[in-house]
């Protein structure tokens, strides 16, 4: 919880306001849709967890990401400019580790599939690794891990 405490804190403080007041005006409602969006993309709570770390059910959270955090995006400059302040002072968290991840995997695939000569032949080997770096950036995450476990099922 404390990283949602945080997002909140962040929030509450550059609109001085507080989220967890239990009000329909604009600002709060547009407030609180930037801080289950936030929530939503820098932790792992779920969507009752978040809600109820501002008095709200989890199906309010998934209203306010799909339907008003849009609208805010659109037409609240303001509130616009703090999301994407936040994400990026928060992106080199999240952006190093998983392309630290990534090019450790990429690594780790290319060394394993070249020390199993034994159990793979070279052409095997060969398509193995093209397959590997023609995976698009965006999808790498999960198919590494899924290359994870085949290449663990070859050294059984």
């Amino acid at each position: 919880m404390k990283q949602l405490d945080e997002i909140r804190e962040y929030l509450e403080k550059t609109l001085k306001i507080d989220l967890r007041e239990k009000t329909r005006r604009r600002e709060y409602v547009y407030g609180r849709a930037v801080y289950f969006k936030l929530c939503r993309e820098y932790t792992k709570f779920n969507l009752d967890k978040i809600g109820k770390s501002v008095n709200v059910i989890h199906c309010s959270v998934l209203h306010s990401i799909n339907n008003v955090f849009p609208i805010v995006m659109q037409y609240d400059e303001t509130l616009k400019n703090i999301y994407e302040d936040y994400k990026f002072t928060h992106k080199y968290k999240e952006s190093d580790v998983r392309q630290n991840y990534l090019s450790l995997m990429k690594e780790n695939v290319g060394l394993r599939t070249e020390l199993k000569g034994n159990l793979l032949d070279k052409s095997t080997g060969k398509r193995f690794i093209d397959l590997v770096t023609r995976i698009p950036e965006n999808k790498r995450n999960y198919i590494y891990d899924k290359l994870e476990i085949m290449v663990s099922a070859f050294e059984k």
